[in-house]
């Protein structure tokens, strides 16, 4: 108990902040919670597979990300043609900042919700999201998960979402 109670404290205090297993635990709570409500037509990708798989844009695609898109992927995973949308947690490391990108399957856009956009602007995230948004279209094909219909672009838009709630102070 006494390390949960750290994590918070410290997650509290000026400068704290979540890690990559941080924020996988928390998907998979997410997910695990979502998944037995049975209402969302939805997935969540693991942030660390998908960070060591775009770092390399033009590597074969493993069965990494490759086999989460077919939903070979953790317990939970579920094939991408059975879901509407992906969850993305995003981590812009310039910034140390962790942004939520939501994968729309049906509408081939990337939107991007950012909690403090005094932070980083629409353009850096854009920007900085580039590399995953030539990559989905490659990797969906690949998986011949979804008809080749849905796959109207190369790259697909990156939206960045106005309306979220902020965070404020430091």
């Amino acid at each position: 108990m006494e390390g949960s109670h750290n994590f918070f404290v410290q997650l509290l205090t000026k400068d704290g902040w979540l890690d990559d297993s941080n924020i996988d635990m928390a998907f998979l709570l997410l997910w695990e919670r979502h998944n037995s409500s049975g209402k969302w037509k939805h997935d969540a990708l693991d942030y660390m597979q998908m960070k060591a798989y775009v770092a390399k844009e033009d590597r074969q695609h493993s069965n990494g990300p490759l086999g989460m898109v077919k939903g070979e992927g953790p317990k939970l995973a579920k094939s991408w043609s059975s879901v509407n949308h992906v969850f993305l947690p995003f981590n812009l490391q310039r910034q140390k900042h962790w942004i939520l990108l939501v994968v729309d399957l049906k509408e081939c856009e990337i939107r991007a919700y950012n909690s403090k956009v005094d932070l980083c602007r629409t353009q850096a995230i854009q920007r900085a999201v580039q590399l995953v948004a030539k990559m989905l279209p490659r990797l969906l094909q690949k998986s011949r998960s979804i008809s080749d219909g849905l796959l109207h672009n190369s790259v697909w838009p990156v939206i960045g979402v106005m309306d979220e709630l902020q965070q404020v102070g430091e």
